[in-house]
């Protein structure tokens, strides 16, 4: 089909056909009411001949169907209207009119009865117009109406963080969420970020929906690989938008039962060139459209604004509670080991610490056990014996092994096994020592001995694991509860197929087969009677655990057999390891120590010197150990403040004093080192680096004289606020403006100092800027007897280290003189215009009026006296000097005009 050329600007348009198209167009009316509007003022028209045949069809989004409303045609007729092209192959006499307004895009098509009346063309080219304008303001308003949705979902999201600042990452992942899907109308979805420590990609939350539908494992929230779509959005770091999701390469990877994904659109949640996370969306009723994928990557935007302050907060959280959970294993093992622990002065034997199992076993608080020698643990008539015994122990670098006797507060005794390790906890060197109570196996072996009865009875029902084994194969023959729980054996006999080596692994920590080494123990204690020892054990269906073995000689009727006694050890293993790393952890400290930390004997003799500051003195850790305090301060010698002070701090006073060594400044604490009986041995000091806190100090005082000078001598009125409007500080300047004394002011309030009005303008401007959080300028005028002055004030928040607001600071400034000085300029500028229009002006009516008296004069100079128009010409003449004397006045003004202005 072709379209018609339009009529000429001439052809006749019925006025109250215009007037019902534009009533249309301006009706509130939604679009299908508004085209039978259309359509309706159409058919009323006479233009366009009874019976014609109208139609709108509008094709808004692509793969849609048309929106169509006709009249006039029949129903074989309608469903090839929608196709222009085909509807030229039917019908001749059909007219179209293409339409656009936006991403909509359309045809109006008329079917005249007769050939075209005057005016017909042009009245559907205006009726064409007028859609096409409607549709084109429905498009603004929709985009303006996404603009605005988008702006409402990023204001929600950043609402819920401020207000909320402990939101967890789900939360906030789920609000993200929710309002992406509410902008899109997406069906499924998930908000997820990459986890700092593993690069794998958490999802803490997906959509209801997806749960519903998906097969796949509902309790997988981690990805440790990226396939598929989203993958691929992570990995290439950009936008993905897709309505053909099947089809597209990119979506192979998903496993089997995931819900079908036909439309897809994601965003990379990304800060700087960081990845942090992803926001995904899939289905929606309709195609995605590029609007919807950049909603999607603004909101990404800012979830990963959002991400990096959570995970920095979460990182702090998890180091600061994997620090106290560590802390809390070393004391609740230490307290819960099921074994007395003692900690003893290595060269005094005095108990520095014991655990509620030392309390147990002694019968004796943990009060009382501090303080104690060790050597009253133990019977007194045999003090020397144990004497040697403790300082072989303290010798040894190795735990040592070795038994003995233990009197108990209430006289009784108990026999202890004991594991010995020497220790250096803060400079000091302890012994450990770990008490295992065998008074109870002791009696064990003796009621063996005596009763094979009895022996059976406590074999059963002891808690140690016991066990017999028998040569040559070393086989378990017997076994009792406690080692069936142990190594977790269901039955005893099952337990009695196995060999020793069968439940340790293949090899012991010192690098030997399991096999061998058992045999060789065993066969020792078949020869010597017994044999204790360490061995590392592993449960049938479990991790590996450190024992201590007794292997005992017995004689069951005529067999020889060994018998074991196994307990677990691993919880004393894990004390010993705290404890050492505990050590560690105090030297570290020690070095780490911004200054020195020494320790002094009663010679005044180092014997111990750590921390960083050394270095400021050329030494290294230690240096001066066996050096005299005399030797150090040469050539100062025994007479320096230094020398003294130690000699002070020996007599049982704390002393603290500065000294300058290097260019670096100390500050030094000196406390008298006591031993276990409160006696001076010596001298601990400390000396602290003050240097850059020094400086600081001096800084801020400077600083702090320097603000003070400005605030005091400043012309401007200054002035401080709490919270609740009363004045804090004022300077001079502000008391001047106010004409009050700045001191006066001080504590209290607006209302007590103005009147009521210009108190609660004030009270009215200082809670909105603390409401707004933000510096807000103002401008006042304030009338006083001598005049009226403006202001112009400018008030700010002051907040405190945590962020919150605590006042407001305000700053006046008289800009009276300035508004003057803007009006003399002001006229000045209107003064030179009106010099530059008035002077030409005047020069150009000065010519005019000398051509009107030249040629006047030379007409009365030719005309006879007696001709009645020289009276006239005189007139004339007249007049023109008249008007030469105002162009005179004009030109003088024009040289130097004044203008009155300016406030009087």
């Amino acid at each position: 089909m072709h379209k018609p050329a339009a009529k000429a600007h001439g052809a006749y348009i019925c006025a109250d056909a215009l007037r019902e198209l534009l009533l249309a167009a301006a009706s509130p009316d939604n679009i299908e009411a508004f085209l039978r509007r259309i359509i309706a003022a159409l058919c009323r028209q006479d233009a366009l001949g009874p019976g014609a045949g109208l139609a709108v069809v509008l094709h808004s989004r692509k793969n849609a169907p048309p929106f169509m409303f006709a009249v006039n045609f029949t129903k074989a007729e309608l469903p090839h209207l929608s196709d222009t092209g085909g509807a030229g192959k039917w019908t001749k006499n059909l007219l179209n009119f293409r339409m656009q307004g936006g991403a909509a895009k359309g045809t109006l098509l008329a079917r005249l009865a007769g050939p075209a009346a005057p005016g017909a063309v042009q009245l559907l080219e205006i009726a064409a117009k007028a859609i096409s304008g409607r549709l084109a303001q429905e498009s603004r308003e929709r985009q303006l109406t996404r603009e605005r949705d988008i702006a409402d979902a990023i204001t929600h999201i950043e609402e819920l963080y401020l207000a909320f600042p402990t939101v967890s990452i789900e939360e906030i992942s789920r609000t993200v969420l929710d309002e992406a899907r509410r902008l899109t109308g997406s069906r499924f979805g998930f908000a997820g970020y990459i986890n700092p420590a593993t690069g794998w990609l958490n999802v803490p939350t997906l959509t209801d929906g997806a749960w519903k539908n998906c097969q796949v494992n509902k309790g997988d929230f981690i990805f440790k690989e990226f396939t598929g779509l989203w993958g691929w959005v992570l990995k290439k770091k950009k936008p993905l938008l897709t309505n053909s999701a099947v089809s597209d390469p990119r979506a192979e990877g998903l496993p089997p039962g995931h819900i079908k994904i036909e439309k897809f659109a994601a965003a990379p949640a990304i800060s700087g060139k960081k990845l942090i996370g992803i926001l995904a969306l899939a289905n929606p009723p309709g195609d995605y459209s590029p609007t919807a994928l950049a909603a999607v990557t603004k909101l990404a935007r800012v979830y990963a604004l959002m991400l990096c302050h959570k995970l920095a907060e979460q990182q702090q959280t998890d180091t600061a509670e994997r620090l106290a959970e560590s802390e809390l294993k070393y004391k609740t093992i230490f307290e819960k080991a099921n074994v007395a622990i003692f900690i003893a002065d290595a060269a005094t034997g005095v108990i520095l610490d014991a655990n509620k199992d030392a309390e147990k076993l002694t019968g004796r608080a943990r009060k009382e056990l501090i303080g104690m020698n060790r050597q009253k643990l133990h019977p007194p008539e045999a003090t020397a014996h144990y004497r040697k015994q403790f300082r072989e122990h303290a010798g040894r670098d190795l735990t040592s092994l070795s038994e003995a006797e233990l009197i108990r507060k209430d006289g009784s005794r108990a026999q202890v096994r004991i594991s010995a390790s020497r220790l250096e906890l803060g400079g000091r060197v302890v012994l450990q020592g770990i008490f295992h109570d065998i008074t109870e196996r002791t009696r064990l072996e003796n009621i063996m001995r005596e009763s094979e009865g009895k022996y059976r009875s406590l074999f059963e029902t002891t808690r140690d694991a016991l066990m017999t084994l028998e040569p040559p194969h070393w086989k378990f023959t017997h076994a009792n509860q406690a080692t069936l729980d142990m190594f977790g054996a269901p039955k005893e006999t099952d337990f009695m197929k196995l060999t020793p080596w069968a439940v340790s692994p293949k090899k012991q920590p010192d690098g030997r087969l399991s096999s061998e080494k058992a045999r060789e123990m065993l066969e020792r204690a078949l020869k010597t009677g017994s044999n204790y020892f360490e061995w590392e054990h592993k449960r049938l269906y479990g991790p590996l655990f450190t024992t201590e073995v007794l292997l005992t000689r017995v004689k069951i009727g005529e067999k020889r057999v060994v018998q074991a006694c196994i307990r677990d050890i691993s919880a004393r293993k894990r004390i010993e390891e705290l404890l050492r790393q505990s050590e560690l952890r105090q030297q570290l400290a020690m070095a780490q120590i911004n200054g020195v930390l020494w320790v002094l004997d009663k010679n005044l003799r180092f014997t111990l010197s750590r921390g960083q500051g050394l270095a400021a003195m050329g030494l290294k850790p230690d240096q001066v150990v066996g050096m005299t305090l005399e030797e150090f301060m040469l050539p100062a010698g025994p007479d320096s403040p230094s020398c003294a002070a130690h000699r002070r701090a020996l007599q049982g006073k704390n002393v603290s004093y500065e000294e300058r060594v290097n260019g670096v400044e100390f500050n030094i604490h000196l406390s008298p080192l006591r031993d276990q009986d409160r006696k001076i041995s010596g001298v601990v000091g400390i000396a602290l680096n003050t240097t850059e806190k020094k400086r600081m100090e001096r800084m801020l005082k400077e600083n702090e004289e320097t603000l003070s000078k400005i605030f005091d001598t400043t012309t401007d009125a200054i002035f401080l606020k709490d919270t609740g409007g009363r004045y804090l500080k004022a300077n001079k300047a502000c008391g001047d403006l106010f004409l009050l004394k700045a001191e006066i002011m001080l504590g209290k309030s607006d209302a007590d100092l103005f009147s009521p009005a210009i108190a609660a303008e004030s009270q009215k401007d200082d809670a909105e800027v603390l409401r707004q959080g933000r510096t807000l300028f103002f401008s006042k005028e304030l009338v006083s007897p001598s005049g009226k002055s403006y202001l112009s004030v400018a008030k700010t928040p002051l907040r405190g280290a945590g962020g919150e607001i605590t006042g407001l600071l305000g700053v006046i400034r008289d800009i009276t003189e300035i508004k003057k000085m803007e009006t003399e300029l002001a006229v000045a500028k209107a003064a030179d215009a009106l010099s530059k229009v008035a002077r030409p002006m005047a020069h150009d009516f000065n010519n005019a009026l000398a051509a009107i008296s030249g040629y006047a004069t030379l007409i009365d100079d030719d005309l006879p006296a007696s001709s009645p128009i020289k009276t006239e010409i005189s007139r004339i003449i007249e007049a023109v000097r008249r008007a030469a004397e105002l162009t005179s006045k004009l030109q003088d003004f024009a040289r130097n005009p004044k203008i009155e202005g300016g406030e009087k």
